[in-house]
């Protein structure tokens, strides 16, 4: 049986998909198997998501708003800057909302820093 394609209204938005016929022995029908090609513009399949636009990387992001809310609320930057030297600040808070959510060893730090948005808010952080 030959495939053909179907736009498909969702939303009010339309897309294009391959319709693949087949036959179901035990259900003794023909069957069809749907493929996304993409969004229709023009006529035309255009993919939303190809492999170009995948993300470089992903981010941990939730569960450090109310950490960094506490640390904005105490003046933890201000009170630190006072005891350490200012470019060691980060790097302590840093650590101490690594201990409060996800524990990891020292040798881990790095690695777990890198997946969080503090590297976006704060990057280069020296955690060795």
């Amino acid at each position: 049986m030959k495939s053909f394609t179907r736009i498909k209204k969702i939303n009010g938005q339309e897309y294009i998909y391959e319709i693949t016929p087949y036959y179901d022995k035990e259900k003794k029908k023909i069957r069809q198997k749907s493929k996304y090609l993409g969004k229709n513009v023009n006529g035309v399949a255009v993919k939303v998501r190809s492999a170009d636009q995948i993300p470089k990387k992903v981010l941990s992001h939730g569960e450090f708003v109310p950490l960094k809310q506490i640390a904005e609320d105490l003046e933890m930057e201000k009170v630190l800057s006072g005891v350490v030297p200012g470019k060691e600040v980060w790097p302590i808070l840093t650590l101490a909302m690594n201990f409060a959510t996800r524990p990891r060893a020292l040798t881990h730090i790095q690695s777990w820093y890198e997946g969080t948005i503090l590297s976006e808010d704060h990057p280069d952080l020296p955690l060795s």
